[in-house]
């Protein structure tokens, strides 16, 4: 960032850290309750602060996006070798297409453009990341290949006019998202393990499962024996895609 402060310039920092085995810092040690997967979280957090810190201190802040995300959720796995972390109201964590597995943070600072503690409830995601900043840099996407993301610049400037971006997300054989119900094509266990022995009391989400994500965000009550033309209209979405 010193470098280029008089250029634009992207950073990039994906922090290998919460990948198991862990090795928080010295200063870190002991800091959690939640061993050293917790260690490591908060030592992201000093790092992440001391980004944000240089931005300030190079004059950078007014004129700099910054974005802080996840490409999953975290391990929740009862390993006896690992510490692991928890996903709050979510159900179950990485590895998994529970909502605990797929739905992560998406925090963005732009200054003067999106207004503070401003939230959306639109349907994103990383791979949006590439067309959105073509956007902003005034470049066209590359199209030598198959983009599948979208620009997510007026959801991100508080367009509350326009439409949503995408209604439905399908995981070819596995889950399909539509409207905020969530199928299961497949049965989803618990921690992504074929052994229920290894369940530790928790129950799979069973082929054909239904969940109403805005009153249900655990995925706690299967309602599609409540409604069985939402799961049946859901299951031919996969069905258009994976057939």
């Amino acid at each position: 960032m010193t470098k280029h402060k008089e250029n634009p310039f992207l950073l990039v920092y994906s922090d290998p850290m919460p990948h198991a085995p862990y090795f928080p810092s010295e200063q870190f040690k002991g800091t959690s309750k939640r061993g050293k997967y917790g260690e490591v979280i908060h030592e992201i957090d000093w790092q992440f602060k001391h980004l944000m810190d240089a931005l300030d201190e190079l004059g950078l802040k007014e004129n700099t996006i910054v974005v802080f995300t996840s490409d999953n959720g975290p391990p929740v796995e009862r390993q006896k070798k690992y510490d692991v972390g928890l996903s709050g109201p979510l159900r179950d964590g990485k590895w998994t297409n529970f909502e605990g597995g797929v739905r992560v943070p998406f925090i963005i600072r732009w200054p003067g453009k999106v207004k503070p503690a401003s939230t959306s409830d639109a349907m994103i995601g990383i791979i949006d990341m590439l067309p959105t900043f073509c956007e902003l840099a005034g470049v066209d996407v590359p199209n030598d290949r198959v983009i599948d993301g979208v620009n997510i610049l007026p959801q991100l400037l508080g367009d509350q006019e326009s439409k949503a971006l995408r209604d439905t997300q399908i995981v070819p054989g596995a889950t399909v998202i539509h409207n905020g119900w969530k199928y299961y094509v497949k049965q989803q266990n618990p921690y992504n393990n074929k052994n229920p022995e290894d369940w530790y009391g928790l129950q799979p989400a069973k082929q054909g499962a239904l969940f109403n994500l805005k009153e249900d965000i655990g995925e706690t009550t299967d309602v599609s024996a409540q409604h069985p033309e939402i799961a049946e209209s859901l299951k031919k979405k996969n069905g258009a895609v994976h057939g």
